[in-house]
Order: C-alpha cells, then structure tokens, then sequence
C-alpha cells in the first residue's frame, strides 16, 4: 500500500496545477475523486494532512506524497525512489514571543482560577476542621508545580493569590503535596488538562509530546535512572 499511494501521488503532480503553495510550510492538494482540497502541512515532525487516510491510518498518504515530489523530496531514479532530507526553518515572530513571555505567568493564574471553579465541590462538611475548597487547592497545587519551585518558597504565590483575590485564604505550604497524593485527584488532573486543551483543539494540529509545563525529575539510584512523579 505504502507504494501505491507513492504512485497516486506522482500522479497527483503528474496531473499539474493539482497542488497550491498556500505560504512556506502549507499547500493545498486536490482530491483525485472531487473538487475537495486537503490541507498538507510542514511540521518540525513531518507533514501532516486532513484526509481520512492520513487522520485514521498515520504516516504517508498520497496527497503527502504528492507535496514531497512537489517539493523534489521524492524523485524517481533508475534504483527506485530515492527521499532526500530537507531543513525546514522558522522565522521567530519576536515580538509576539516578548509579549507572550512576559505575560505568561499574569495569564497563567487568571486562566487558571477560572479553569479549576468548573470542579464541583465535594459534599458539604458537617464536623471537624473547615477544609480548603477544592478549587483553591487546586490552584495552589498546580500552581506550585507550574512555578517549580519548593513547597515552602512557592508559599509566597499562595499569598500573593490572595491578595488578587484568586483564592480566599493561602493554604499551608504543604497542602499541595497532601493533594497530589490523593489517588482521586489523578482523573480531576486529567480533566483539567483536557478542557485547557479545548479552545485551541480546532486549530493546532501540531503538539509537543509534553505540552503541560510540568517538569519531570530524574535520579540515579545504583546507575538506574528512576522517574519521579512530575507532580510530587
């Protein structure tokens, strides 16, 4: 299969005028069955396609093959076809990465004390010490994750949170650890990061492997390398 779609897709640039250079890392190739064009797309990773074939089976469709002879990445030689690597390269747009980078952590925490309010509280305490809400524990403990920095130094954006009127009281330094310990926080974590995710869902195609800003730590215990919970 994985030949057949190379041979559909030199017949896509074999046809002429099948493929249109949308900017530097986009085309639009047409379908061999319509009028449809399927948007390819040049990634740090390879390029990508929103055809079915290439959404629900991976790797080369014929409309990617199509954009590397296109582009003479694929070329037919007497010993077969012969793939040659091409250095994709970016412009960095500074100035929206200045601005984006100083008003990241601002952002962070206003984005952030709306996102965790969706999480119902747990039901109503009748005896014992008043717990933290849920949410702001939440805010706390992500926020200390996010900022990487100690239990006790993080203690000092609790405050701070207060004073914005983020969360209503700055819980103990060592309420975030209590947290993440709680197996029953794991599936909230993962909501969490999935409706984060939602607003830019219909646009980005394209994602880092750990997206979520959440360091993970590594020891070497007797020279085997041991991966501690990023969250702990």
């Amino acid at each position: 299969m994985a030949d057949m779609r190379a041979v559909r897709g030199k017949e896509i640039v074999d046809q002429g005028d099948q493929i249109k250079k949308v900017n530097e890392h986009s085309f639009k190739v047409k379908s061999q069955s319509g009028n449809k064009y399927y948007d390819v797309k040049e990634t740090k990773t390879g390029l990508t396609c929103t055809c079915h074939d290439f959404v629900y089976r991976g790797g080369k469709c014929k409309h990617i093959m199509a954009t590397r002879y296109y582009l003479q990445v694929e070329k037919d030689t007497p010993e077969g076809i012969v793939t040659e690597k091409v250095h994709l390269t970016y412009k960095q747009a500074w100035d929206a990465y200045n601005a984006a980078q100083k008003a990241e952590i601002k952002l962070f925490d206003e984005l952030l004390k709306d996102l965790v309010k969706v999480i119902p509280e747990p039901e109503p305490q009748t005896f014992g010490r008043p717990r933290i809400p849920l949410h702001e524990n939440l805010f706390c403990a992500i926020q200390k994750v996010y900022s990487q920095l100690s239990s006790r130094r993080a203690h000092g954006l609790f405050q701070n949170a207060t004073e914005r009127g983020q969360i209503e009281h700055a819980p103990n330094f060592n309420a975030p650890s209590i947290l993440f310990r709680n197996p029953e926080i794991t599936p909230i974590l993962h909501k969490l990061v999935m409706l984060s995710a939602l607003p830019v869902a219909g646009v980005e195609v394209d994602f880092a492997v750990d997206s979520t800003g959440f360091a993970v730590k590594t020891i070497t215990i007797d020279k085997e390398i041991v991966i501690q919970d990023p969250l702990s």
